[in-house]
């Protein structure tokens, strides 16, 4: 896995090259998504052997068990939209959140539910940008890197990357000053993420003892069973059995969002399911689910899977 660049791994998942596309940058090249699978894009910058950018904009027919070998390299990637989890090892793919990947170790394997499209942008660094280049540049700096992407998990608190990688989305120069545009990209996100991890993964991912992620447990597992409810955090935090706002900084990091999120998506999975398979109206969707305003309950929908209730009923 380790030797193969992305156009062959995407040849070998059934992507077919786009000649004409224009959607992303010029600079960089297009993919379809296999024509049974799905309707999409998949844009590939991969300049040289330090580092790729990709951009996913794509969705499937059905769910789809979506299996992909990735070559050695450590990624990180904002999720505008998407509906699925990963599943070795298991965690859910959350829209609006950054997320980190290590590639090399296992294939990508991912359940990915129909209908919501995968909407993301990603910086893939690899082994010789990490292990000749920083340490050569910046000697005793990024030593750590590996182990500062195997903890980091996702957040949905991190807006100077989703910030960055927007822009490496929307950028559309030309030639040399578009690859030294993304060169210094790529630079400035490693930067970011050191950064972050310095000044705020010390206090949220402090190691929880066993009690304190029982409790934790406790509480997602009775929001799953009452998501719909008007659950009180009072009530939460009693099920727990530890203060407010120990239960506050232990739930953000085990799960990587707050309570209210959490809350926010359960009840929007279940919202997605409702309109998938019933032909519920919307409002009576958003009451099924626990939102009594129904331009609230829109207003959420589309932030968590970056469409309207009605859309996401039409697609195909």
């Amino acid at each position: 896995m380790s030797c193969m660049n992305y156009e062959k791994i995407l040849d070998k998942c059934q992507f077919v090259p786009l000649h004409n596309e224009e959607r992303y940058n010029k600079i960089g090249k297009h993919f379809s998504v296999p024509a049974s699978w799905g309707r999409g894009i998949f844009w590939l910058y991969e300049p040289n052997q330090f580092y790729n950018i990709k951009i996913h904009d794509f969705y499937f027919y059905d769910d789809k068990v979506f299996d992909m070998d990735l070559p050695e390299g450590l990624s990180i990637n904002y999720y505008e939209s998407i509906s699925g989890e990963e599943l070795s090892p298991y965690r859910k793919l959350k829209p609006n959140h950054v997320q980190t990947h290590i590639g090399g170790e296992r294939s990508f394997r991912a359940l990915i539910h129909k209908r919501i499209p995968i909407r993301s942008i990603g910086i893939e660094i690899k082994p010789e940008f990490y292990n000749n280049y920083l340490r050569s540049h910046y000697p005793g700096e990024f030593d750590a890197l590996f182990d500062i992407y195997q903890s980091f998990g996702d957040t949905s608190d991190f807006g100077e990357m989703q910030t960055l990688l927007r822009q490496i989305r929307d950028f559309q120069g030309k030639g040399a000053a578009a690859a030294m545009f993304y060169e210094a990209k790529v630079l400035e996100a490693v930067s970011l993420f050191v950064e972050y991890k310095q000044k705020y993964q010390k206090q949220t991912n402090h190691q929880l003892a066993s009690a304190e992620l029982e409790a934790v447990n406790v509480v997602s597992m009775y929001i799953h069973d009452h998501c719909a409810d008007s659950l009180d955090q009072k009530i939460l935090t009693r099920i727990a059995g530890v203060c407010a706002t120990k239960l506050k900084k232990n739930f953000k990091a085990v799960h990587g969002c707050t309570i209210t999120e959490y809350i926010q998506g359960c009840r929007i999975d279940q919202a997605q399911h409702l309109l998938q398979y019933t032909e519920l109206p919307v409002n009576q969707v958003a009451q099924a689910v626990g939102y009594r305003s129904p331009s609230r309950f829109s207003e959420l929908f589309k932030r968590c899977t970056g469409m309207m209730p009605k859309e996401y009923r039409r697609i195909p």
